[in-house]
């Protein structure tokens, strides 16, 4: 290639020319691939939106229906509350029951009752024996 000092206007025009040639062939190579990109970008977009689209709609629901049972969980577990604190209620009324009962008991006293008893069966036993009743 010849300095461009060199060159005649002829031969200055021809390699403009050629450049220009050049230069059009790529830009030509350039537009086909951004409509080969934008095509592609189109085909990705009716694609994939629809499901994406379909994919969130059933995100919705599973979260609708997680906060339906994280409800109902909720109220089972107030009524197990309520529940315990019954037992609770119980238990405790029943303790007091249970302690009064006792109480009684060690009020009573064991001894008296016992000769009480070997005295109602003394007076008991010749009463058989002289009704026949007894051995």
């Amino acid at each position: 290639m010849k300095n461009i000092e060199d060159m005649t206007e002829k031969e200055l025009l021809g390699e403009i020319v050629r450049n220009q040639r050049k230069n059009g062939i790529f830009l030509l190579i350039t537009a086909a691939s951004g409509l080969i990109a934008a095509a592609l970008m189109l085909f990705l977009v009716c694609s994939v939106v629809p499901k994406a689209e379909e994919t969130i709609d059933r995100i919705d629901v599973l979260v609708e229906n997680s906060n339906s049972m994280l409800e109902q969980a909720d109220t089972s577990l107030k009524e197990i509350e309520d529940m315990i604190n019954s037992i609770n209620d119980l238990v405790e009324e029943n303790k007091e029951v249970v302690n009064s009962t006792l109480k009684s008991i060690d009020g009573l006293n064991i001894d008296a009752l016992n000769r009480s008893i070997k005295n109602l069966k003394d007076v008991v036993e010749p009463l058989t024996k002289l009704f026949g009743l007894g051995e």
